[in-house]
């Protein structure tokens, strides 16, 4: 949240007192990315998916179709690392 703080209260083309610019921006736009193993699979008639490395945390979920399964994996892993973020 601080930096995105920071990104509000910094004009365009402004570096805060005491920062190098790039280092600055580098700070705060530095984006995480994860790769995880997915498992989609029928149950019934709709798709089950899950992700066996966070399933405990609650990263599983369903839909109607294929895309519907993992479009809502992908929001259900974001709110997961939102709450615990993974550690390295």
């Amino acid at each position: 949240m601080a930096d995105l703080e920071r990104v509000r209260s910094a004009r365009i083309g402004e570096t805060p007192p005491g920062r190098c610019k790039d280092r600055f921006l580098r700070e705060v736009w530095e984006v995480k990315s994860y790769v995880f193993r997915v498992v989609l699979e029928p149950d019934e008639d709709v798709w089950r998916v899950y992700v066996p490395g966070l399933e405990e945390q609650g990263a599983a979920t369903w839909g109607h179709t294929k895309e519907e399964a993992l479009k809502n994996i992908q929001e259900v892993v974001q709110m997961v690392i939102e709450e615990e973020p993974i550690r390295r």
